[in-house]
């Protein structure tokens, strides 16, 4: 049940296995390499608190959007002292994105709370920058992230 209404997958957990099938193509939750994030389970809502914001997206860059029967979110940030951008992808049933609005504040927050890890782009800022430009989109300050790996 998504806020509300159902849409199909009932559970984060029905949604994590849905994701594994779709895009990870593993059973069970797996680690990444930065220590306190799990794909399939970690949830953008943390994630926005683990780093301090809401990330920033760049201009000319992939913008949200369906894939199959999943909506699909981008939240980049600098680390801090290295040259590299993470981006987490975040993905939440596209029905259940359907029903809220990215301009009201608790919609927001649904979102966030129902959208769970499913990848993570490590790339140099220099390469982002050149395919997708340096303008950047944002809706608050976005202080780089320590990156610490998993042990």
């Amino acid at each position: 049940m998504v806020a509300g209404r159902n849409c199909g997958l009932d559970s984060l957990e029905q949604v994590a296995a849905l994701l594994q099938q779709l895009l990870l193509g593993v059973p069970g939750l797996v680690n990444s390499d930065l220590a306190g994030f799990t794909f399939g389970k970690t949830t953008l809502s943390s994630i926005r608190r683990s780093c301090g914001s809401n990330g920033f997206a760049y201009k000319g860059g992939p913008a949200p959007s369906q894939i199959r029967d999943l909506y699909v979110l981008l939240n980049a940030y600098d680390i801090k002292g290295r040259p590299e951008v993470v981006i987490f992808l975040t993905a939440l049933p596209a029905a259940a994105a359907k029903q809220l609005s990215s301009s009201r504040p608790e919609d927001v927050a649904a979102m966030g709370d129902r959208a769970i890890l499913v990848g993570m782009i490590l790339a140099k800022r220099s390469y982002l920058e050149g395919a997708w430009g340096a303008e950047r989109i944002s809706d608050n300050p976005c202080p780089p992230i320590n990156w610490v790996n998993r042990p």
